[in-house]
């Protein structure tokens, strides 16, 4: 057995699954206790901040959210603001999986995957993204393979969810199996060296269910079937890497940033009529969401209805950037990034952030995220959620009692090793990065340079892999990647 590579890797990622649920519900969850005693099992760092296009960006890449640069779904205008386009996972400067298969020449899938816009086109393999999708955007490749889910009436877009409704509960699950028999068929029929699943739908139940224990449970032995299934088509000479791309926790309160700031004079907003009008209808409004369940879950995802909407509501463009010493933006998570717009206010600011009780750890680092400042980098005890919303509130510390969105993202997610010549019984400690570097090594393919995450060749038997590692330029990578898609357009045009 020495130095033998596997002939495939399958990477099974569970959306949100959280590794404190799992053990604390151990003995309803057979298969995950399997893993944990055939194979190694443990917990996997997520990034920072722990939302799902940093996370894929990592598992595509191989590189942390430092290096993607990805920490937010949208990107932000700092000169005023303004929201701009979301954020793809495919749009990096840095190669991802299918780049790195191009170049080479092997076979990869890539099923579910969400923000993967444009589509990634493999030359050997398949994908089929997952959500959200882009206006005019394919979601999936090849043509043919297209064409056939959309015979099969096959959407990768997130069904309605109504808080409370079994309907919806029996909705995501069904979904859920639907997705993995599908992902197996198109495996079996390409047989991709390195193929990816992605289920979102044990997130959404989280979101929204959290403070159901009996539906997160369902959806958890769901999860469980799934691995079983799984685990059971690891044969001799392949591996299975099983994941989750963050954890999930209670949300017990929201802490209003922003409006802190703005209390403790940091921030400013701009003066006048409207800025008035804009604030009083806020505060009217977020008033009915904190009483509305509907109306919480309605506005908790991005739609045509809430882009309407936000046109008369405060938002970051209501900040008055030359005045305020300091903004914060960034998705609802526990961690908060205060940006400090002028130098001089810094040491007030930080004095002020130390007073809060609800800080867990504080950190200064340099040009984090796109405001390319000096960012103050706070993470919450957990139970509290950061929300960069404009200031529209005296209070800096709501209740979350609108029973809508009850769960949130967790730094802290799952992660596993399956299959011959995998070490039994050990714990995992991992970050996000580490999965696509151990998948390629395990294949004995290089690793972009651009990685800065490692293969976790400690958790094999010895010899079982080699403990050299190769890299490869992704400079290389991307100058071809370039080429193929200038040439792919050319053909297209000829074609027309």
């Amino acid at each position: 057995m020495r130095n033998r590579k596997y002939n495939s890797v399958t990477i099974l990622v569970f959306d949100g699954l959280s590794p404190d649920f799992i053990q604390e519900h151990l003995d309803y969850l057979p298969n995950f206790r399997k893993l944990m005693i055939e194979g190694s099992f443990g917990k996997i760092t997520s990034t920072i901040p722990p939302i799902t296009i940093s996370c894929v960006a990592s598992f595509l890449t191989g590189a942390s959210s430092k290096v993607t640069r990805v920490f937010d779904f949208r990107e932000y205008d700092p000169r005023n603001l303004r929201k701009e386009e979301i954020i793809f996972a495919t749009r990096l400067s840095i190669p991802n999986i299918v780049d790195l298969s191009n170049y080479i020449g092997f076979s990869v899938g890539v099923f579910n995957v969400p923000f993967l816009s444009p589509l990634p086109k493999p030359s050997k393999g398949f994908v089929v993204a997952g959500f959200p999708l882009s206006e005019k955007s394919d979601y999936a490749w090849p043509a043919d393979l297209l064409e056939e889910l959309r015979a099969r009436k096959y959407s990768p877009e997130i069904p309605q969810i109504l808080p409370n409704s079994t309907d919806t509960i029996d909705k995501l699950i069904q979904e859920m199996k639907s997705r993995w028999e599908i992902f197996k068929e198109l495996r079996e029929r390409y047989r991709p060296l390195i193929s990816i699943a992605w289920l979102s739908e044990t997130d959404h139940i989280s979101h929204y269910f959290w403070h159901r224990k009996d539906v997160i449970l369902r959806a958890y032995q769901c999860a469980d079937r799934i691995l079983g299934d799984a685990l059971k088509q690891t044969k001799k000479g392949s591996l299975l890497i099983v994941a989750s791309d963050h954890g999930f926790m209670e949300h017990k309160s929201t802490f209003l940033i922003n409006s802190y700031l703005k209390g403790k004079g940091l921030l400013k907003l701009r003066k006048g009529p409207l800025t008035v009008f804009k604030l009083l209808l806020t505060k009217t409004g977020m008033g009915l969401r904190q009483k509305s369940t509907l109306l919480g879950a309605i506005t908790f995802r991005e739609s045509k209805f809430t882009r309407l909407i936000e046109k008369f509501l405060i938002s970051r463009e209501d900040i008055d950037i030359e005045k305020s010493l300091a903004v914060s933006l960034g998705p609802d998570t526990e961690f908060c990034f205060v940006h400090v717009l002028r130098d001089e206010g810094l040491d007030n600011l930080v004095e002020c952030l130390k007073e809060l009780s609800i800080v867990e750890d504080m950190s200064i680092v340099k040009e984090w995220g796109q405001m390319k400042t000096t960012t103050i980098v706070l993470r919450l005890k957990k139970g509290y959620i950061c929300s960069s919303l404009a200031p529209w509130s005296e209070k800096y510390l709501i209740k979350a009692s609108n029973g809508a969105i009850t769960g949130q993202h967790f730094l802290e997610g799952i992660a596993g090793l399956y299959g011959e010549g995998v070490r039994s019984g050990m714990e995992i400690h991992a970050r996000i990065e580490d999965i696509l570097p151990t998948a390629l090594h395990a294949l004995r393919l290089p690793i972009p340079d651009s990685s800065d995450g490692c293969p976790l060749v400690e958790f094999f038997e010895e010899g079982r892999i080699k403990e050299e590692i190769k890299t490869i330029s992704k400079d290389r990578i991307i100058a071809y990647s370039k080429i193929r898609k200038l040439r792919r357009a050319v053909k297209d045009r000829d074609k027309g």
